[in-house]
């Protein structure tokens, strides 16, 4: 099983709305789209996991675990 964390700030937007599933939810896609178009080598991921950190400045980190597909 291969494990993929990426680091990424979150966007303002996001860091807002967190208590907003759905506004979440879509913007999760949202990134997770982009990423893969930036990076063709993470379609053969999915996203596991999400996590959110707070960062002493006033930026918000999230992390994004993802699990490598089966065959």
């Amino acid at each position: 099983m291969e494990l993929l964390t990426i680091n990424k700030e979150m966007p303002h937007f996001l860091a807002f709305n967190l208590h907003e599933p759905f506004v979440l939810i879509n913007e999760l896609k949202k990134i997770v789209k982009d990423l893969k178009q930036k990076n063709p080598n993470l379609n053969n991921y999915r996203l596991m996991d999400v996590g959110f950190t707070a960062n002493k400045k006033d930026i918000s980190q999230m992390r994004l675990y993802f699990i490598k597909k089966s065959l």
